[in-house]
């Protein structure tokens, strides 16, 4: 199954609280319920490397998709621009991968 990785790093600007709050109450629900492509998702907080140095990012998501393509066209739908246009209010410096496993 096809994993997508979102490397993304915190708006000076932007508080923490109120993005994590963002993730659960609005992307994971709409992520929910318009993303087929879609069959498991979190967001996930980074701290440090294991030898407590600081990281050039904030936040991983771990996005396992049915395909590729499939995601590719679920990014391009209404619902997806109205939370991705929500997101970059919180977020940047973004770094996206994929792998498949």
């Amino acid at each position: 199954m096809p994993r997508v990785f979102v490397l993304s790093k915190l708006r000076p600007e932007a508080k923490a609280e109120e993005y994590e709050k963002w993730v659960h109450e609005f992307d994971y629900p709409t992520t929910e319920k318009f993303f087929k492509s879609i069959t498991s998702y979190r967001v996930y907080k980074l701290k440090e490397t294991l030898e407590g140095k600081p990281l050039p990012y904030n936040y991983i998501e771990c996005i396992d998709i049915k395909n590729v393509e499939e995601y590719k066209k679920d990014l391009s739908t209404p619902e997806a621009l109205k939370l991705l246009r929500q997101w970059a209010k919180y977020i940047e410096g973004v770094t996206v991968f994929t792998e498949t496993i």
